[in-house]
């Protein structure tokens, strides 16, 4: 499914040779094709085409884990990832058996069988990509904020730290502000954010009181 998303007019036309029903399975494939959005910063759902599905922190460690490694995962690679090699390895295959009941998941080595999009992911191309206000705009919060598995914890500060050095690097006020809003009481953040506001900036005295109320918590 994904390789053929890809194909280009010419590329039918040449997987097909031509063949008199091509634009027939050209059309059914249109059809019946699915997609998954998948959506973990400061949340936890996928939508599989029009249906929403509300995951656990368990099922969606293990759609995030997935969606990070589209080549696939063993079960006891998975485990590893999400429990930091405790426990057995069999909880994790029993895990993912119930959950392929409601998504679309290939047997070992485990991955997502339909082309996706994953907000976490699309934060990270749009930084890579240098849109730093994009990426901001998408940033609604932490990746799977009450997961504890090693692997999502690692991902999650690497996102945030991305995001705090992009934003620190830019010297860009709005950005700053943006950005700590999300994060709220990171101070270096908002030192930066008053330290390259305009002149007269009617927001200095309100970033101000922000930073007088974070140094008063510790």
């Amino acid at each position: 499914m994904g390789l053929l998303e890809q194909l280009s007019p010419s590329g039918w036309t040449l997987l097909g040779a031509r063949h008199k029903k091509l634009k027939e399975i050209q059309t059914l494939f249109r059809q019946c094709r699915s997609s998954a959005q998948i959506k973990m910063l400061q949340a936890c759902h996928i939508r599989v085409d029009d249906e929403r599905m509300e995951l656990t922190v368990k099922q969606g460690e293990i759609v995030a884990l997935l969606a990070l490694h589209p080549a696939g995962l063993t079960c006891e690679r998975l485990h590893d990832l999400q429990c930091g090699g405790i426990g057995e390895s069999n909880t994790t295959k029993v895990a993912v058996s119930r959950l392929r009941k409601e998504l679309p998941v290939s047997t070992s080595p485990y991955r997502l069988t339909v082309p996706f999009k994953a907000d976490f992911i699309e934060v990270s191309r749009l930084l890579d990509a240098g849109e730093l206000q994009k990426a901001l705009n998408l940033y609604t919060g932490a990746f799977l904020p009450q997961s504890d598995a090693p692997a999502i914890v690692e991902h999650r500060q690497y996102l945030e730290e991305s995001l705090r050095q992009a934003a620190l690097d830019s010297k860009d006020s709005d950005a700053l502000i943006q950005l700590g809003t999300v994060l709220d009481d990171d101070l270096e953040i908002w030192l930066a954010a008053r330290a390259h506001l305009p002149p007269g900036d009617y927001r200095g005295s309100a970033i101000s009181a922000r930073i007088r109320r974070i140094k008063a918590g510790w």
